[in-house]
């Protein structure tokens, strides 16, 4: 299903029909080797500049982060409070 959705995806940013694309939980489907990382960066390197992607969930690659205009990081505050 992950692999349908990139390809999905793949013809979405080849329109040049939309400014932004959201990829939710991608991050976390290349960690469990569902969707190729290499893939990701291809399609991240060879987007339209008018083109701004967003890519969540945990496990973000380096490869990925470089290549980000912004990072952020969401951090479960109650569960760290608890485990101390």
């Amino acid at each position: 299903m992950a692999r349908l959705g990139l390809k999905i995806t793949k013809k979405i940013v080849a329109s040049g029909e939309y400014t932004m694309v959201i990829l939710d939980e991608i991050n976390e489907a290349i960690d469990f080797n569902l969707t190729p990382l290499d893939e990701v960066i291809h399609l991240i390197k060879n987007r339209p500049p008018a083109l701004d992607f967003t890519l969540t969930g945990p496990y973000a690659y380096p490869e990925v982060i470089a290549l980000a205009d912004i990072v952020s990081e969401v951090v479960d505050t109650h569960y760290h409070a608890m485990n101390k």
